[in-house]
């Protein structure tokens, strides 16, 4: 299986949300949806984005897992971008940007 990374760029987080658990949400929506083998949070350009790495059988899969997750994680938080990664060899390269 291939490793790939869905990077989501937060833009607002409702009050009503604690941010601590927006991760560990975000984690679980992908999760049904495909193995997920790491997550965990960094500051880009002082905005806060979520980097979650799984895996997927191809790039189909992983982009229909990604955009699973997504629809989901669009009902907790506002998204300013996401990225999708593919690890291929020793780099990461994008398959898709969108909003």
């Amino acid at each position: 299986m291939a490793s790939y990374r869905l990077i989501i760029t937060v833009a607002n987080t409702p009050p009503t949300i604690p941010a601590q658990s927006v991760l560990p949400t975000a984690a679980n929506a992908l999760r049904t949806h495909a193995n997920v083998e790491a997550y965990d949070l960094r500051i880009s350009r002082g905005r806060p984005q979520l980097v979650l790495r799984y895996t997927a059988d191809n790039p189909t899969h992983a982009l229909t897992a990604a955009q699973g997750a997504l629809t989901t994680i669009r009902t907790f938080i506002q998204i300013d971008r996401y990225e999708i990664l593919n690890r291929v060899r020793t780099r990461w390269e994008t398959i898709t940007v969108g909003q």
